[in-house]
């Protein structure tokens, strides 16, 4: 009878609130999670949309996010704000 643990006891408590625990989860998930429930089809063509105007040219075709990896029209995009 001695192994039997008091419901009221300080290790019960720490145990129950140990397996009423959610998950844990890596942080850099959570973040990719949340980036890409923002990232719609909608709100890519809308960022497309602005920054086409912005620079008066057409960004190559397909994914939005693929045509700025370079750099090349973020920096176009940024020359021609100073000016």
């Amino acid at each position: 009878m001695a192994d039997i643990v008091p419901p009221s006891s300080p290790e019960q408590t720490l145990f129950n609130k140990t397996a009423n625990m959610a998950s844990v989860t890596s942080l850099d998930n959570d973040m990719r999670k949340l980036r890409l429930d923002r990232y719609t089809p909608q709100a890519a063509n809308e960022v497309r949309s602005f920054i086409e105007e912005s620079l008066g040219e057409r960004l190559d075709g397909g994914d939005l996010l693929a045509s700025l990896k370079d750099g090349v029209a973020l920096c176009k995009y940024e020359f021609s704000c100073l000016f």
